[in-house]
């Protein structure tokens, strides 16, 4: 092939038609979980592509541009507290930019393109997707506003908590899990609120060649989750050479192979509501499993029984 591609996560076959979760040793999490390594070949692949494709250009258009973004928010945050002007319509203007800024900045890391597939159903109280990328938290904020589940030490510091407004922060202490949960379903329960998002598989992992274990709290109610997928499809590039996966390197590397990815395009698969009721016989403590499952064999990878998440005990 004169122009390799490559995708992630990759599509396999073979983890198509799964009925059961692959049971993995602690072993194997670890090396799923290992940042990925690049040969020197490899990376002089990265550098050139950086160079070829205006990295250094599209560095600077982001940083303006997400300048400009957070700029405005701020002083327009400003200007509704000091003119008293409804919370209602200043919502709708800071998402309206903030989706113009997270566009341009997707475009500056290679996303010259987005596909979408399927449906959203607005009575969803859940949004779940895979987790491959940073990016991905901003890209479902494209298509349908959310409330986001963020550590509430956020909250204190300066300027963070004005910037991240407009995804409706529900601020929770993670070390508390049935404070936690408790605060997530009451915000689920106020039907005024946009539904939650939440990673089930928690932090970016797998090598994008495994679904990680889904934590249950978005399927432990009775409301109506919504399943999304999210691949990146990249031109130009050879398998392992480069990729959209965060494994937990420096976010200074990550960023730079972002900006070194040439034309890339990101597909967005609404997959069919779930319930309880409907797709685990009304079992909640199977549904995460079931629903895990479903995803996995849609993208086409390995659904597996752990995560970094639940193995750190995150919710002692």
């Amino acid at each position: 092939m004169i122009f390799p591609k490559s995708c992630v996560p990759r599509k396999c076959k073979e983890f198509q038609n799964q009925t059961e979760i692959s049971v993995i040793k602690r072993e194997e999490l670890d090396a799923l979980a290992h940042p990925a390594q690049y040969s020197i070949k490899q990376i002089i692949y990265q550098i050139a592509s950086f160079v070829l494709f205006l990295g250094p250009i599209r560095l600077i258009i982001n940083f303006f541009v997400l300048l400009f973004v957070i700029s405005i928010l701020l002083i327009y945050k400003f200007v509704l507290k000091t003119f008293q002007i409804s919370a209602k319509m200043g919502r709708d203007f800071c998402l309206g930019l903030a989706r113009f800024g997270i566009r341009v900045t997707l475009f500056g890391f290679g996303v010259v393109y987005i596909k979408t597939e399927g449906r959203f159903d607005n009575q969803s109280r859940f949004i779940v997707s895979n987790h491959v990328s940073f990016l991905d938290y901003f890209i479902v904020l494209l298509f349908h506003d959310y409330v986001s589940v963020v550590d509430e030490s956020l909250r204190y510091i300066p300027l963070v908590p004005d910037i991240i407004e407009s995804v409706n922060p529900l601020y929770v202490d993670f070390g508390k899990k049935k404070r936690y949960e408790k605060m997530v379903f009451d915000r689920a329960d106020d039907f005024h609120s946009p539904p939650i998002l939440i990673f089930p598989e928690g932090l970016p992992c797998g090598q994008g060649s495994s679904l990680m274990k889904f934590e249950d709290t978005p399927f432990l109610t009775p409301y109506k989750v919504q399943p999304l997928t999210v691949r990146y499809h990249m031109s130009c590039t050879p398998e392992g050479w480069n990729s959209y996966q965060y494994q937990g390197e420096s976010l200074w590397i990550y960023f730079f192979r972002l900006l070194a990815m040439p034309p890339s395009v990101l597909s967005i698969h609404f997959l069919p509501v779930m319930s309880a009721e409907n797709d685990a016989k009304s079992d909640v403590s199977m549904f995460p499993k079931v629903a895990q499952i479903s995803v996995a064999n849609f993208i086409g990878i390995r659904a597996v029984s752990k995560s970094r998440k639940i193995e750190a005990k995150r919710y002692d």
